[in-house]
């Protein structure tokens, strides 16, 4: 997608750009009511004491430049038509209106007897914690417009993907963003491809066991929370860091599905420089694609609209399963978007 105009980069990031788009984002809620700064109803009605939490650990979405599409209510808009908006800056509506939404599920776990009597996996390390889940929709997920080579079989239509946040009982938050079959999250080497990668390439499962259970990948993909989601354009395919972010950016420069054109590295450091100048590459291109400047949704101004209010959820069809048919709906620490 912008990926085409990458031959003009910018420099890194500067650090506390994170903190700073908070404190900005409460400016503006003193100034102007939005979804964040107001009572939630729909949100107390669901989930009462939690409201707030729901409400507070919201993301901030930034999309990659040159995303049109947004995230909205599948219940009154199901195709790019209704739900594309504009490419640049602070976006919150789509071009006909439709408000930027996630759908959201709590799982509490805090007593895990009752948790269970509500059909959910409370057992083991999920005890004593809370998990809140944001679903996002989009009419239809389009890979190969940044993946040529996935062909047709990288379009469907129907795109649920999600966002997830875990309360611990210390009260400290992790967050892991969905990504094709996996979660990426993960602040470490790059490990994150083979979380994507799981069962569709052989041998990606085990990769992702073995780094997990070395400590190279936080377990399932969780990370600290940043407070941000970064979704791709074409697969939207989420990620709750930027480290992960660039790491992606690395894996793709490394496996040349996206190059830039330079001279091999001569000499016996040259596949060290190599990686170096990859990692540089990748930091970037994160900038360039995700940095200052670009397309965002402030977490005030997401509509949040809770699963459990939903009447008869069998009644809606959608190409790929939504998400109270995916198995992380009733087990939060699934690792699976199956």
């Amino acid at each position: 997608m912008a990926l085409g105009a990458l031959a003009w980069l910018v420099g890194l990031r500067l650090p506390g750009m994170a903190l700073a788009y908070e404190i900005g984002e409460r400016i503006v809620c003193a100034v102007k009511l939005s979804y964040g700064c107001r009572s939630d109803p729909e949100l107390a009605g669901a989930y009462g004491e939690l409201a707030s939490e729901v409400r507070n650990n919201a993301p901030r979405i930034v999309y990659e430049r040159g995303m049109a599409a947004l995230p909205v209510d599948f219940r009154s808009c199901r195709s790019p038509s209704c739900s594309d908006g504009p490419e640049t800056g602070r976006v919150t509506r789509s071009l006909a209106g439709r408000p930027v939404a996630a759908f959201t599920h709590v799982i509490d776990c805090r007593d895990s007897d009752q948790g269970e009597a509500h059909g959910y996996d409370c057992s083991g390390e999920r005890a004593g914690r809370v998990y809140i889940q944001y679903w996002t929709y989009y009419g239809d997920s389009a890979t190969s417009r940044s993946t040529p080579i996935l062909g047709a079989a990288g379009y469907h239509h129907d795109d649920w993907e999600g966002y997830q946040v875990r309360i611990n009982p210390d009260g400290s938050v992790d967050a892991r963003a969905s990504s094709h079959n996996g979660y990426n999250g993960a602040d470490a080497p790059a490990v994150d491809w083979s979380s994507d990668a799981s069962g569709k390439v052989p041998g990606a499962g085990a990769v992702r066991d073995a780094t997990e259970s070395l400590g190279l990948r936080d377990e399932r993909g969780w990370t600290t929370s940043q407070g941000s989601l970064y979704v791709s354009g074409g697969s939207h395919a989420g990620h709750a860091t930027e480290g992960s972010l660039s790491r992606e950016l690395a894996g793709l420069l490394a496996t040349e599905q996206l190059s830039l054109s330079a001279n091999q590295l001569p000499g016996p450091l040259g596949p060290e420089e190599e990686r170096h100048r990859q990692d540089l590459l990748a930091n970037r291109l994160r900038s360039s694609l995700f940095g200052p400047g670009a397309r965002m949704t402030p977490r005030g101004s997401i509509k949040l609209i809770p699963i459990e209010s939903l009447a008869d959820l069998s009644s809606y069809s959608f190409a790929v399963s939504p998400p109270w048919r995916k198995r992380v709906y009733a087990d939060p620490e699934y690792d699976g978007t199956n």
